[in-house]
C-alpha cells in the first residue's frame, strides 16, 4: 500500500508545508501519517485555516502508479472506464482536451524535485538503525 501526502498550498496560503509538493510512502494510511508526522514534524490531518481546507490530501492507493495517475496526467479509458498508464490516444475525449501534452511516465513524475518518495525498504533500515542506536545507548 501507498500513502500520497499532496501539499494542498494555494495562493490564499502559499508555500510548501515540508517543501515538497506531494510525498509517497510505501505504507497504509495510519502507519504512513504516523511516519510522515514524525519525520517531518508536522501533522499531515492539521487545517492551518478554516476557510481553505486540509494542508494536506491524504490518499491511500494499492501501488505507487496508482496513486499518482492523476497527478501525472494519466487517462481514463473512454470505454472500460479503468484508469490508463499512458498519455491519451487520439480521437479520445482525454486527447481533445490535451491530456495528452502533460503526460508523465512513473519515472519522470518521481524524479521531479518537488517529490519525494519513500520505499518501505529506507523506512525498516531507518527503524532498524534507531534500534540499534537505542540499544547501544541504553
Amino acid at each position: 500500500m501507498w500513502t500520497s501526502f499532496r501539499d494542498m498550498s494555494t495562493s490564499s496560503k502559499p508555500g510548501l508545508k515540508v517543501g515538497y509538493k506531494e510525498i509517497l510512502i510505501e505504507l497504509p494510511e495510519e502507519e504512513a501519517k504516523g511516519y510522515f508526522q514524525k519525520r517531518f514534524d508536522c501533522n499531515p490531518d492539521k487545517h492551518t485555516c478554516s476557510c481553505c481546507g486540509s494542508d494536506f490530501s491524504v490518499i491511500e492507493s494499492e501501488t505507487l502508479a496508482k496513486a499518482t495517475m492523476v497527478v501525472r496526467k494519466c487517462h481514463i479509458d473512454d470505454k472500460t472506464g479503468e484508469w490508463q498508464d499512458s498519455a491519451p490516444k487520439p480521437g479520445t475525449i482525454a486527447h481533445k482536451y490535451n491530456l495528452h501534452k502533460w503526460y508523465q511516465t512513473l519515472d519522470e513524475y518521481i524524479e521531479r524535485d518537488d517529490v519525494l518518495v519513500i520505499r518501505r525498504e529506507e523506512i525498516d533500515a531507518l527503524y532498524h538503525a534507531l534500534q540499534k542506536q537505542e540499544e547501544s545507548n541504553g
